[in-house]
């Protein structure tokens, strides 16, 4: 059931309420949310199920909710059922960002540990405002920081940078990477 990381949780649609849910979705709930009771859901949790159930109901894509807790993610995706309109499946996914982070601090030594962050956020898709937030920047600095991260890797446009940063993050390139602007 908790295989390959996903644990699976099902809620009552009515109550917001845990009906039934995998010990690896007790342990994750458990960790991002201290001190909620074992059938409870966090009210985030449960208007994001909500809305989601409606945007599904009428063929809208399904759309995560993500929560960070530090530089861990927990994932959640509602999957719908016909046969239990009641009932909502969640799949949780935990994703630990350390060793992600640990990854490009490798391959791109002697990279610090903000540009690092920087790097792997704007690889993970996060709009430019909220990274910047997260850093403390202001836009001018953020331009900057960005600027200086791309010239570092070699690449012209921050997208060549996330796809890089996704490409080490996840173990398809090579630590160690040697490119022509950073050997120079």
């Amino acid at each position: 059931m908790d295989a390959f990381g996903h644990a699976l949780m099902v809620l009552q649609a009515r109550s917001g309420r845990r009906l039934w849910q995998s010990p690896l979705a007790r342990r994750l709930m458990s960790d991002y949310f201290a001190g909620l009771p074992e059938v409870a859901v966090p009210a985030e949790v449960a208007a994001w199920a909500t809305r989601e159930a409606l945007r599904q109901s009428i063929g809208a894509e399904p759309h995560p909710l993500t929560v960070l807790r530090g530089t861990r993610r927990l994932h959640f995706m509602l999957h719908l059922e016909a046969e239990s309109p009641d009932q909502w499946l969640l799949v949780l996914r935990d994703e630990a960002d350390d060793a992600r982070l640990s990854s490009l601090l490798v391959a791109f030594a002697p990279i610090d540990v903000r540009s690092a962050e920087l790097l792997l956020w704007l690889a993970d898709g996060e709009p430019a405002p909220a990274i910047a937030e997260r850093l403390g920047l202001d836009p001018a600095e953020w331009t900057q920081a960005l600027l200086r991260l791309c010239d570092y890797l070699g690449v012209d446009q921050p997208g060549e940078a996330a796809r890089v940063a996704r490409e080490v993050s996840s173990g398809m390139l090579a630590t160690g990477r040697s490119n022509s602007r950073r050997s120079a």
